[in-house]
């Protein structure tokens, strides 16, 4: 990259100088300035947006965040009110418990800001998909601070203009940011720098530091996100892992075929292996159970030792899971099964 521009820079260079008076020169630097459209103005951006993915959860978008206080329910319970990201923990809390089992009502209105720090108020949930869906997309890198005021030197293809610019916060600096990038501009700080990154200061002397500590970063840095759900099969894995179950309703091609399997207790255990325990006869079984996806579906593969399973021994599709129960299906066949 450096011996891509150098050439230009030269040129550069020798341009602003004839181009500016002497009151005023910028000695751009091959070795220090950034092209504001490349990958690593990219990630200076993200570290200086507005914080826009901490809350994804609740809005299930990195274009707005929800500003305090505003308030939420789950499940139509009561609604609670959220001041800070500490009053977060207890709705995280409460998914956790619920799987994904689980609706999350705002209560509006409220306010949102964007990645530019723009503030909105929002009247309704319909409202808010409007905004989500026509914003700019785009998640912060949540572990790494300037220390402001920050200083840069700046030039723009589009006008030639040359500034030396100072900023005292991030929302000043991202605009500009911003504004290069739409100018097909470049810049460079005024070394050195300070950062801040997982709560470590460190100082920076030019760009091949700076690339270097984005190339650094963990991958968690990059997922700002306070809550992710387990995928939807992973939920399914551990709501049967090491529980009992009973058949509660099996349905074969239309016909009632519970009671067949009434006196029969399934356990789901590591290893995909299954146990089944005949209360009446107190005869055990084995089988095995494994867990694929096929289409975008979750499929519950039943495998057994005795042909008296042969009836359930197939590739059920998962229909829902939720509370003490789970439901499967194969073409006109379902096969529910609830925690004993």
């Amino acid at each position: 990259m450096k011996k891509k521009y150098s050439l230009f820079f030269i040129l550069l260079i020798l341009h602003l100088v004839a181009c500016q008076n002497d009151d005023f020169q910028i000695d751009f630097n091959a070795e220090k300035s950034i092209d504001a459209n490349e990958n690593l103005s990219q990630l200076i951006a993200r570290a200086t947006q507005n914080t826009t993915g901490r809350d994804n959860f609740i809005d299930q978008s990195s274009a707005t965040k929800i500003e305090f206080p505003y308030q939420l329910r789950i499940n139509n319970n009561e609604f609670i009110p959220l001041n800070s990201d500490d009053d977060y923990q207890e709705v995280i809390n409460q998914l956790q418990e619920l799987g994904n089992n689980y609706t999350i009502e705002l209560k509006f209105p409220l306010e949102v800001s964007l990645v530019n720090y723009e503030t909105l108020n929002v009247t309704s949930q319909e409202n808010l998909e409007i905004i989500t869906s026509a914003e700019q997309n785009q998640s912060e890198i949540n572990c790494i601070e300037f220390i402001y005021p920050l200083q840069i030197n700046s030039y723009t293809l589009d006008n030639e203009l040359a500034q030396t610019r100072t900023f005292s916060n991030k929302a000043q600096f991202y605009a500009y940011l911003k504004a290069l990038q739409n100018q097909n501009g470049f810049f460079e700080f005024s070394y050195p720098i300070q950062i801040i990154i997982e709560n470590n200061s460190l100082s920076v002397s030019n760009r091949a530091q700076l690339e270097d500590a984005f190339l650094n970063l963990q991958a968690s840095c990059f997922t700002p996100n306070l809550f992710e759900p387990l995928p939807i099969i992973s939920q399914f894995e551990d709501f049967i892992l090491n529980e009992t179950f009973i058949i509660s309703d099996f349905t074969e091609d239309g016909e009632d075929e519970t009671e067949d399997f009434e006196n029969f207790e399934f356990t789901f255990h590591e290893n995909n292996n299954l146990s089944i325990f005949n209360t009446q006869t107190e005869i055990n079984y084995l089988g095995e159970w494994t867990i694929s996806t096929d289409d975008d579906e979750i499929e519950l593969i039943l495998d057994f030792s005795n042909s008296i399973f042969e009836e359930i021994e197939e590739d059920w599709k998962l229909v829902e899971f939720e509370n003490i129960s789970f439901t499967l299906q194969d073409d006109n066949d379902f096969l529910t099964f609830e925690k004993n």
